[in-house]
């Protein structure tokens, strides 16, 4: 995925979480954070989430690069997914 920005649109938070995993699965990094992350609570309509994820090298080490997400959920109730590494 590199430096790419991906953006989707969802119809329900479930499909944004499986998709960041499978972006992810898509790259030679891991992110542990990710993995056990926990979102409650939903997106309000009309609203942003965004969030910084740590990457762990092949190595075990930590990147110095992040895996960023922002999901909207628009007035319509979809959500829209933007992710990239950088």
């Amino acid at each position: 995925m590199s430096n790419e920005n991906q953006h989707d649109r969802f119809d329900t938070l479930h499909c944004v979480f499986d998709a960041l995993h499978k972006r992810i699965a898509g790259t030679h990094y891991s992110s542990p954070e990710l993995e056990n992350y926990l979102h409650t609570g939903g997106i309000s309509y009309g609203t942003l989430w965004w969030h910084s994820f740590e990457l762990i090298t092949p190595k075990g080490n930590v990147a110095k690069k992040g895996f960023h997400v922002t999901v909207e959920r628009t007035e319509q109730g979809l959500y829209i997914l933007n992710s990239y590494i950088l």
